[in-house]
Parts: structure tokens; sequence; C-alpha cells
């Protein structure tokens, strides 16, 4: 984003607002003037008067930029401002106080806090430097000997002045530079060489004036087009297993996904997402309902999560139908909750208005999958799956580790489900609809098996496919209970069985995997570009995620379900009309917990009752708005990762520990947590994890589950298999 910093010097005084016209149509904004005593001395009201907006005088005499954060809630977010004027310096500056004295790097770093705040509130900020001091008057009241020993009032007068300058433009707010203005109008300074005179109040609010004037006139202009047009449509984009690996998130160079690239380009990129818990059906209700699964105990079960529904929900809604129930036609398609459109089919018309047909494979193809669940996932390679062929069908549980490249007689109808998912899609987007519109388009691929139409193989040289780099110790310093989620399905562990089938299979799962990213991407393209020929693009809001990550080796791991990088990270994209700019990245830890609470926001639908997540609407406004709190996330009972913008902290339900180093170890290969020099940094951590972890729906105590049976046979037989050691 071009840096829009208003430097309003002396050759622009007189700008091109008429301030008396802008007056009459801008509705009764609230602006807060935040200072020192020159603010206190009543600039504001002025300020309120050229404008025709209520003002509030949150000046104190005395205060430096550290004394004012502790009011700041109380002085000036609680009134809820639209734009806030931050004015402070003088004081700052005092070297002859050390009660007020504030450093320049401390007053640098609380203008950051302060703008910080303003932003994650929704108001604008104006930040004003320090005006000018006339020394003859000040140092009847200050000792000039302290002043010279810190440089002199000149140098100290520019290095505040410069660092409210450098402020401004590192967090892009408009700056009113009253030490260059104020330089040229002399008058405006009352006899004790620091505050205003009666004339000087009403110099400094017309330069402030020019500053919040066009702030006001966004907000008015954006207020009259939300009047002027219906509410927003929101096209909502699903990708079942998708990881980092895309251009634009950069997990994997040798992607090939030109149309999520663009879409990325178009909007906000949040490079730093992570979902509730990676496994499909926790992390879709998780997202849905708004509710993390270690405060509703849905950890696994569909059948667990429909018997407590009532219970968990009570007047909650998910969220379709928190937008159908407020005037929004719902449409749905493919895999949207776990199980398809819906996890809950008697409440399936609750949430949807149309819903897509499902996708019908005939028995020929079914057999191919050796009885693996979910017609969604077929088809599966025409020779079936790789690791039955190699192993045997005693080896059925983990056959979904396979990979094919597929002819058209190979799918129902000559067509993969996710072109029939694309395909309705883009009927949908040229039809008229006399509602806004919430269209979920939920895409089954790269979910497993492997399988892909050939044409997307054929993207790829399997020769030249990289795996993953994974050192020979990867396992050695990670917990028991580690190794046991890292183990997997298949009854030798997922791993064994990849690295033993051959020599190139992991090349290949690789191979395949890409494949699938490049064949989603496609279908996902075809959607994007229906909606931008259509006539809803302007007023679409496009929010493109995946439920959870993908292991491809790393870790020693195949699967999601785990608590490292591989598994919870995952895309998350917001396109807004007239909201943030192109091309943006938010690299901040957030949530898939907090599309519910953002959706809300934008479409300016009833706040719901339970949500955990957290609006990320200042973050599309301004990816460098600060969020408070690292992500959670859950795997199965008791055991959790916090995820914050540099560090990856996990604990077992054992009490067994993790901590990586996101800045010089992002791959997570060195487990820092047996090392005392990050001690404070564990605990700063722990404070994150969950006060008290809900049962697993339906239960009323904890007996252990495979894992702990895993382990427990580890221990007592010597048997933890070499490639976890």
């Amino acid at each position: 984003m071009p840096t829009r910093v208003l430097l309003f010097l002396v050759a622009v005084a007189v700008t091109q607002f008429n301030l008396g016209a802008d007056a009459q149509t801008l509705t009764r904004a609230k602006v807060v003037c935040f200072g020192d005593s020159i603010t206190k001395r009543g600039y504001s009201e002025t300020l309120g008067e050229l404008l025709g907006v209520d003002t509030v005088n949150a000046g104190v005499g005395g205060n430096s930029t550290s004394q004012a954060l502790r009011r700041m809630s109380t002085d000036v977010l609680d009134h809820k401002p639209d734009v806030v004027v931050i004015f402070f310096g003088t004081n700052d500056l005092r070297v002859d106080s050390e009660r007020v004295h504030v450093p320049v790097p401390e007053y640098r770093a609380n203008l950051e806090a302060m703008i910080d705040a303003c932003q994650t509130a929704h108001a604008k900020v104006v930040l004003c430097t320090l005006p000018p001091i006339n020394p003859e008057p000040f140092f009847t009241r200050h000792d000039r000997e302290l002043f010279e020993a810190a440089g002199g009032l000149p140098a100290l007068i520019k290095n505040y002045q410069q660092a409210a300058i450098d402020v401004a433009e590192a967090r892009n707010v408009s700056l009113v530079d009253l030490q260059s203005l104020l330089v040229t109008e002399p008058q405006w300074m009352s006899s004790d060489g620091v505050h205003p005179s009666e004339e000087g109040s009403a110099i400094i609010a017309k330069h402030v004036s020019h500053a919040v004037a066009p702030l006001l006139t966004q907000r008015e202009e954006a207020s009259q087009q939300r009047q002027a047009s219906s509410k927003p449509n929101v096209l909502f984009i699903s990708i079942d297993d998708l990881n980092d690996w895309q251009g634009g998130m950069g997990g994997n160079p040798q992607a090939k996904t030109p149309n999520l690239d663009k879409l990325f380009g178009q909007g906000v990129l949040f490079t730093n997402a992570h979902c509730s818990q990676a496994v499909c059906t926790a992390s879709r209700n998780s997202l849905l309902s708004g509710i993390h699964p270690s405060t509703s105990g849905w950890y696994s079960s569909t059948t667990a999560m429909r018997k407590t529904y009532d219970q968990v929900m009570g007047e909650h809604k998910m969220l379709p139908q928190q937008f159908r129930d407020n005037g929004y036609q719902t449409l749905a398609a493919g895999k949207v909750f776990h199980q398809g459109v819906s996890d809950y089919r008697e409440r399936t018309d609750d949430f949807w208005d149309v819903t897509a047909p499902g996708y019908k494979v005939p028995q020929d193809l079914k057999a191919r999958g050796e009885g693996y669940g979910g017609t969604h996932f077929y088809p599966f390679p025409r020779d079936g799956s790789q690791i039955i062929d190699r192993y045997g069908k005693k080896f059925a549980d983990g056959n979904s580790l396979c990979y094919g490249a597929l002819e058209r007689e190979d799918m129902p109808g000559g067509k993969m489900y996710d072109e029939l998912i694309a395909q309705w899609a883009v009927d949908q987007l040229s039809q008229e609809h006399d509602k806004p519109f919430f269209m979920a388009v939920g895409f089954v691929r790269p979910h497993v098996p492997y399988t892909a139409p050939k044409e997307y193989f054929d993207l790829y040289d399997l020769d030249d496919v990289v795996i993953p780099e994974v050192p020979d110790d990867e396992m050695s310093d990670i917990p028991l209970m580690g190794k046991a989620i890292a183990y997997g399905t298949i009854r030798s562990g997922d791993h064994y069985a990849v690295v033993n089938l051959s020599d190139s299979y992991w090349r290949e799962m690789v191979y395949g995997y890409l494949a699938c990213v490049s064949f989603v991407d496609a279908q996902a393209g075809k959607v994007l570009d229906a909606l931008e020929k259509s006539k809803y693009a302007d007023n679409t809001i496009v929010v493109l995620w995946s439920d959870h990550g993908q292991h491809l080796g790393e870790k020693h791991h195949w699967r999601k379900q785990a608590l490292w990088e591989e598994s919870t990270r995952v895309p998350l994209c917001f396109k807004v009309p007239g909201l943030g700019e192109p091309n943006s990245r938010c690299d901040q830890a957030v949530s898939l917990l907090d599309v519910y609470p953002t959706l809300v926001e934008l479409c300016d639908l009833p706040a719901a009752p339970k949500l955990d997540g957290e609006s990320l609407v200042p973050q599309v406004t301004n990816p460098t708005a600060k969020r408070n709190h690292p992500v959670l996330s859950t795997w199965y009972y008791g055991n959790h990762a916090i995820r914050s913008n540099d560090w990856r902290y996990i604990r077992y339900r054992d009490g067994t520990e993790e901590l990586y180093d996101h800045r010089t170890d992002p791959r997570e290969h060195t487990n820092l947590a047996g090392n005392p020099e990050f001690a404070a940094i564990i605990a700063e951590h722990k404070k994150w994890l969950p006060k008290t972890d809900v049962l697993p729906a339906g239960k009323d105590q904890w007996t252990g589950d495979k894992l702990d049976e895993r382990i427990d046979d580890w221990r007592v037989n010597d048997s933890v298999p070499s490639w976890l050691r």
C-alpha cells in the first residue's frame, strides 16, 4: 500500500476541502482529541465546529505518552471514536523531570501502542508532532543546563518530531507536522512559550481539521455506499487438506497454483493461520460453530456431535444458519462440513436454502477403494491402492496413502467430484439472486487418495520432484506422545510403509499431492473467474480457507492429525471489496475460529453469543494492526499447541513438551523444550493453554485412547520403532 502520510505544510494550508460544505454532508461522527495541556486548552471545541462533528477533549495537563497510555481505555476508547487525534511530545522531552520524561525510543513505542489500540477499535488516527517551543520563557521555568547536557533543546525537539513522523509513516496514519506548520504562525503561541494563545487553539484546530476531514469523508462515503447497495454476498471456498504448498504461502516452490496465487494477490493473505484441530470433523465444526474443540468437546466423532448439539450450541447458530436467519440465501456444494453440506441431516434445512447433488460412484469404481469410506473422496487409482498391492489387505486401514493419474473413464461420468462442484458454483453465479447470498463451495482434493486427471500430473516431472528435507534424527527429541501421533494408521506405521514400499514411493506421494493441489487450484479458478465476470463481482466477499494442513513425511508423519506446523498451518485469504489493499499479507498468528466473527462484522449480522474467535477486520483493513493473543490448536483430548508469531509450544496430556523457534527453525527440526534458557518462553505460552479441558462430547470421564495404548505397549515391550527413535 502506498504511504498516505499527510504532511500539511504551509504551502498546502489552504486545502481542496471546503470544510463548511463537508460539514453538511458528514454525519455526526465522533473525534477524540488525546493529548496533554496543549490539547486541554481547547482546540477540540473549534475542531468540532469546523467539521460539524462531536469532539471529546481528552487532554490532561503535564501528561507524557507513558502516563497517557494508562488512561487510554477510559479516556479514549470507551467513547467509541471514529477518529483519534494523538498530540504529545512537549512533556516527553522534559529531561529535567524524571516523573514525566520519556526517552525517544519509548516515546516512539508508546505512539505505536496508541495507534495499534485505536486501529483495533476501528478508529482512524491523526498523529501530531509536538509544536515549537520558545526557549526564553521556557527556561524561566526549566533547568537549561539539564537540557544542554542532553544535547540542547533544538536537538531534542527535532528528535521527537522525527520520531512522530517515522511512526506515522510506519503505521500508515495521517500526520500533522505542527512543528513545521506553526513556525510560520508565531501568533499561535502564548507568552509562556509552550501553550497556545486563544487564537493559537483555533490555528491548531484549523491544521488538524485538514487531516481529519478526509478521514471523515471516507467514513461517510463508505456509509453511503453500504446504504446504497445491498449487503455483501459471501463466496466461502474451502479446500480439504490443503497445506502451505502454494506460491503465495511459500511451502513448496514446485507447486503450481496460479489461480490461488491470483486471489492472494487481490486480497489479504494470512500467512500464519492455523486450525483449531487438525482433522476434518473437528476443524470444520469448530470453524462453522465458532467454538473451539476444547470448549465444546467436539474432538472427533460426528455421532457424538449430533447427540450433544443442543447441549453445546444452545441458542447459538452454525455460520450458514446465522446468515440464513438474517436475510441471506444460503447455498452449498461439496465438502463444507465433514460429511458434505451438513453433518446434521435433520438440521440441513436450517443451514441451506439450496444444496448441490452429491457424488455417485458406481460399484466397479468404488471397488478400487477396498471399502474406504466417503464416496466424495473417490476415485481411487485404476489398479487400486499401492499400499494394499504391496502389503496385502491386512493393511487396508491405511490404503488411502496412494496416488494415480486418471483417465476420464476412471471417473464417474468422466468427471471428478470437484469438477462438478466447480460447475455448480459457476452456474449459480450466473443466475439471478433476489437476496444477498452466502455460497459455500467445498472442494475435496488434495485429500487422499492423491488421484486427479492425468493432465495435472503432466504439469510435473516425477524425476524432478523434491521430497521434504527431513533430518535423520528428526524424531530423537520428540516425546513418546508425539511419536505415537506420528505413527499413523497403517499397522506397520505410515512412514515405514511408505519408505519401504519402494525407493521412489515417497517421491511419488509428493508427486501425487502436487498434482492434486494443481487440480483443485484449477477448479477454484473456474469459480473465481466466474465471479469476476458476474454482476456480483463488486459486492462479494471472498474467503478461502483449508480445514488443516497435511504432512508429506515431515516428522515421519503422513496424515494431518498432529500438532506440528505442517498439520495446523493453512492458507486463509479474504478479498473484501472496498476494504484493505490488494496483495496484502498479515504474518501474525490467527485462527480459523476468527472466520465466523469476521464475516459477522463484515456483513453487519447480529453478534453471535458463543464465539471463541476474534474478528480479523482490523487486519483486513491494516495487516500490521496488532493481535493480542496466539492460536490454540488441539489434537484430541488434552494435547495442545500454542502458536504465537515466532514460537510453537506443544504440551501433551502426559506433561511432555516441545518448543520451536520459527525465526531460526521454521521446519521445526530442533525441540528446545528441554533447554532451561527458554523457560520464560514456555511459561508465557503456557498461559494460553485451556484452564480446563472439556471431556470428549458424550463422555463423563477420560479412560485413555489408542495413543495411550500404543505408548503403554512401547514401554512394556521396549518397542518404539527404530524410525521413530
